[in-house]
Order: structure tokens, then sequence, then C-alpha cells
């Protein structure tokens, strides 16, 4: 790759060869909400792609892969941080989410993906995404 240029976004045997098991998870996450816009985006070399998932111009959350799992992050302002300390997340991730420092988008919380179980928390994650 030459200084300048990006690479190609993963292609889903890519995809699948880095997820390993949890790609299962992915493609169960990604059809579970239909209504949202996947898109590839690449943040350079020592990033590199995240898949943002949009529901018309807002985007709500970052799908990272990684080496046999993905990582789902969110930014959550004051009502959604709020809506879900409030809620059933387990937890860890309250505590991440009261952890966190707060920007001007709000709190950072990632959560790791590596089965179908790990789906439930970030569903929550995502639905009080959506209605905040």
């Amino acid at each position: 790759m030459s200084p300048g240029t990006k690479p190609d976004p993963p292609t889903d045997p890519e995809l699948r060869k880095a997820l390993g098991p949890s790609h299962v998870a992915l493609e169960h996450f990604l059809a579970h909400n239909p209504d949202l816009r996947p898109e590839w985006k690449f943040y350079g070399a020592k990033l590199g792609w995240s898949l943002k998932l949009f529901r018309g111009k807002r985007n709500l959350c970052f799908i990272s892969p990684r080496d046999g799992h993905w990582t789902l992050g969110f930014a959550l302002g004051d009502r959604a941080v709020e809506a879900a300390l409030d809620s059933d997340l387990p937890d860890h991730a309250k505590q991440q989410l009261r952890d966190a420092r707060r920007y001007a988008e709000g709190r950072g919380l990632r959560l790791e993906i590596r089965s179908d179980p790990d789906l439930e928390p970030a569903q929550t994650l995502l639905d009080i995404k959506r209605d905040n």
C-alpha cells in the first residue's frame, strides 16, 4: 500500500477468517437490526477498519473486528447513560459507564462480542441509543 491510499474494506471471507466463530454472532446482530445501514470506515493503519451502523444520518455504534472476536462501541449521551444505568445491563457494563470519561459526544462503552450470549447487553445498549 502506497502512502495516502487506504486498503479496501474487508471482504466477507476475510472477515469470517478474522472473527472465527464470533462471525455468527455478528451475522445475528446485523440480521436482528435490519433498519440500520452498515458502512465501513477506515481509521488509519493503526486502527484499521470499523463498521459504523447508522439509522438515517445518525451513527448508533461502531463494530471493530479483532482477532477471534469483535467489539461494539457506543458513545452515550447523558439521557442514554441514565437509561443504561437503570436497565438490566450486567454490572461490569454499568461500572464501565460510570468510570468512562465524558466527551462532547458522550461517554464511551465498548463490549467484547465472542458469541450469541454476548449480544443481549449489546442489543440493550443499541435499543437505548435508538431511543435517546
